[in-house]
């Protein structure tokens, strides 16, 4: 697995060549959304070191700077994801929650993401119904 300073970083994982992103099918959907949020997050954060980080992982994953179509999507609160794993086509959408209201500065930066089966065919690989 892709690790960086003795932890997983989903933002690496992701983006990386050898990671994730050799997985998602409709990566060149995806792709423009998951570096807006990125972006968003990073520009929220204000913090610097964060920011060279993301621009360190675009590079290193032959993405390189976001064009500014990627930059402009609007969030959507659903994402769409297919996967291609063993030759398994399978439709996800995650959803990402925040805490909006905390009342703990490490509760602020908090964000669950939850993955759903699109279709029957995933919700029978995963074992759901």
């Amino acid at each position: 697995l892709i690790q960086q300073e003795g932890s997983f970083n989903l933002a690496l994982l992701t983006m990386h060549p050898d990671g994730l992103r050799q997985y998602i099918e409709n990566w060149q959907q995806v792709f423009p959304l998951f570096v807006r949020r990125l972006i968003q997050e990073v520009t929220l954060s204000g913090d610097n070191e964060v920011r060279q980080k993301l621009l360190g992982y675009l590079a290193m994953s032959d993405l390189g700077k976001p064009e500014p179509q990627h930059t402009q999507h609007v969030l959507m609160p659903v994402v769409p994801l297919i996967l291609s794993i063993g030759g398994q086509k399978l439709s996800l959408f995650s959803i990402i929650s925040t805490i909006g209201t905390a009342q703990d500065i490490t509760a602020d930066e908090l964000r669950v993401e939850s993955f759903y089966p699109a279709d029957d065919q995933t919700a029978t690989y995963f074992g759901s119904s």
